[in-house]
């Protein structure tokens, strides 16, 4: 039989590999944005919304180019070519181990998120 959570429910056996019920929920739905996120979104447009989620209130993320292929379950070298590109046109500078947002607007509107997100958090 399985072993009760804290409501008194028997928890399915992943549930007490993964432990609290609560934290393995909030992993599960995670997970599943991070699928919908890679089936369904594009590179720019992911990597556009981490960075904008990373800079709430610093225009600065501090994360290597390799972190944010990590977040976003891709390779360095696509992060890399897409950075570059921005950093080109004006949109991101880039620094050892850090990624300045320059032009937020830019950056909104390749999310799709334009007049959603600002630094200001």
């Amino acid at each position: 039989m399985a072993a009760p959570d804290e409501t008194g429910q028997p928890c399915p056996p992943l549930v007490q590999t993964l432990g609290n019920p609560i934290l393995f929920e909030w992993r599960l739905a995670l997970a599943l944005d991070l699928v919908g996120d890679v089936a369904l979104g594009t590179l720019e447009a992911r990597l556009a919304g981490l960075l904008l989620r990373h800079a709430r209130g610093s225009a600065e993320v501090p994360a290597t180019h390799e972190e944010l292929a990590r977040e976003l379950a891709c390779d360095r070298e696509a992060v890399s070519r897409t950075l570059g590109t921005w950093g080109r046109a004006g949109i991101v500078q880039l620094g050892r181990g850090h990624v300045s947002v320059i032009d937020v607007a830019r950056l909104s509107e390749l999310a799709g998120t334009a007049g959603e997100t600002t630094l200001e958090g």
